[in-house]
């Protein structure tokens, strides 16, 4: 057994009951590596040993950001002809009850960004309405390809 735990040691990950879905070992890892450059600079009070606490700091809020953003544009992606799973993805990026009074959620239009729940629906309900013209216009003139110039009736 002390062979196997040489070569395979278990390694001990506390991840609590509301832990979030997008929170994976390599964020648990980077974590503890932050929280280990802390300790050792709160004791040393050494610049070196801040600039690499700082380092590990700011590399955990981007590990954390880009885990997140992967997470739900992977989830957006799964559930787009699923209406009801869509909109719980959704509302899992704003707020996830009727209570709250301020939305989490923004949309950006003409270079204007909207926090208001009824502009970001009348924004939601203009591109719907409008998409199925926009693919129209955006498909290429019909070649005259048969040599008819005009349809008779």
């Amino acid at each position: 057994m002390s062979v196997i735990d040489k070569v395979a040691p278990f390694k001990d990950v506390r991840v609590k009951n509301n832990t979030q879905d997008w929170f994976d070992k390599d964020v648990a890892e980077a974590i503890k590596c932050r929280e280990k450059l802390l300790k050792k600079f709160k004791t040393t009070k050494l610049n070196i040993d801040e600039d690499l606490y700082k380092e590990a700091k700011y590399y955990v809020q981007k590990l954390i950001k880009d885990k997140k953003c992967q997470f739900y544009k992977n989830k957006l992606k799964e559930n787009v002809g699923k209406p009801k799973e869509l909109w719980k993805a959704l509302k899992s990026l704003g707020l996830p009850s009727k209570k709250g009074s301020i939305s989490k959620i923004c949309l950006q239009k003409n270079d204007k960004i909207s926090f208001d729940d009824k502009e970001n629906a009348n924004n939601f309900k203009e591109f719907y309405c409008n998409l199925a013209n926009d693919l129209v216009n955006k498909l290429p003139p019909p070649s005259n390809r048969f040599g008819i110039t005009s349809v008779r009736r």
